[in-house]
């Protein structure tokens, strides 16, 4: 199957337990961002799709954007996508539910796809061999020096409707403030390695030019029904009152991940692990970097709050199109850091432009329709 008039796609979306619009209850429950920006995107193409639960509520008022048909199976479709979810929990109670092996059996009817933005944590990531029998494997945090099997293709997190819409609205940048956002929820003397240096290291440096932001936004249960929809369809990760911040603020600390050891190549091998608890503990810095990707990065992006971040290039960061340093958001340089803080002074002047562009980047080439396209085109649909 290579033409999408005819495309049949069916997923398999982790069954959380909603009680209502209000928390999810079940201890199992995870945020399927890439499943639900891919759907939407597919949704916009006209190509038809059908998923074993009902799930995702774009508001309380609209249908759910993976609808279960019970006349639908995984074999009557030419492609079927499960994510992270499923494969961090099939050996438990989900195997009854999503039989894996007989997904990726050899005489399966369909291509069987991986959609993975999970942290970087060992069972999940690169060591189990079963990865290389997907057809092909969509994950997050990829970088130059991290291995990856053959079939593996970057899916950075992107931009969902959800977020899009809640940024829709950008003020002229003149009524922004000249801040510097920086709360993320693990930093200082967490296990965020990169954090933790760029708070002992960068920040007292480049707060005597940006001043520095903290504020605390509260959740959004009290924002009313839609948003504590989201809220909680987003495990907490929905917040308007975040969203306002980054509207109103000019620049955001947008760094995640953690420092790994130049040997051995593979970062989670037990000596690997066992070299990045040491990294962390002792606070050092190297080039390599695992976890990189977050949604607090794309959210400044389409808020056209400038993020500063690594320089993507020089630290392996993979993504299917490349954001410009300088262009598109602010990448500092660890090894250089004084002439990154100065290069930041001197830019100060084309902070609006550089918002504009990184939003409009940004939302072409990671808005739903963009991530369906080229997921699309990587699995040999024209």
């Amino acid at each position: 199957m290579n033409d999408k008039s005819k495309l049949k796609v069916y997923f398999y979306c982790f069954p959380p337990t909603l009680n209502g619009y209000g928390d999810y209850t079940s201890g199992y429950h995870y945020y399927q961002h890439g499943t639900v920006c891919l759907a939407e995107g597919l949704k916009a193409l006209g190509i038809e799709f059908y998923a074993n639960v009902n799930f995702w509520l774009p508001s309380p008022e609209e249908p759910f954007l993976f609808r279960y048909d019970p006349n639908v199976t995984p074999d009557d479709c030419d492609i079927v996508i499960i994510n992270d979810a499923w494969w961090e929990r099939q050996d438990q109670f989900a195997r009854s539910l999503c039989d894996i092996p007989h997904l990726l059996r050899k005489d399966r009817p369909h291509q069987t796809i991986l959609i993975d933005l999970s942290d970087d944590v060992p069972r999940r990531n690169f060591l189990d061999p079963r990865l290389a029998l997907f057809d092909h494997y969509f994950k997050s945090h990829i970088s130059k020096s991290t291995p990856v099997f053959p079939n593996a293709h970057p899916f950075p997190f992107g931009l969902s409707n959800r977020i899009i819409q809640e940024l829709e609205h950008v003020p002229p940048f003149s009524q922004r403030q000249h801040n510097l956002l920086v709360n993320s929820r693990v930093f200082l003397n967490g296990d965020h390695s990169l954090r933790n240096y760029i708070q002992k290291y960068f920040l007292p440096k480049i707060s005597s030019i940006i001043p520095l932001e903290s504020k605390v936004i509260a959740d959004a249960r009290d924002r009313g029904a839609y948003h504590a929809l989201q809220w909680a369809q987003a495990s907490g990760r929905h917040n308007p009152g975040y969203y306002e911040l980054l509207l109103s603020t000019s620049t955001c600390s947008s760094f995640g991940g953690y420092f790994i050891s130049p040997f051995p190549q593979h970062p989670h091998t037990i000596l690997g692990r066992a070299c990045r608890k040491t990294i962390t503990k002792l606070g050092w810095k190297t080039h390599r970097l695992v976890q990189w990707d977050s949604w607090r990065l794309w959210e400044s992006w389409a808020a056209g709050c400038v993020p500063i971040h690594l320089d993507f290039d020089k630290y392996g960061f993979v993504l299917p199109v490349m954001p410009e340093n300088w262009k598109h958001y602010f990448g500092i340089d660890l090894d250089h850091l004084d002439l990154s803080i100065e290069t930041i002074a001197q830019n100060l002047d084309r902070l609006p432009e550089i918002s504009a562009a990184g939003r409009a980047w940004a939302l072409e080439h990671y808005s739903p329709v963009a991530i369906a396209k080229r997921f699309l085109a990587t699995v040999g649909i024209k």
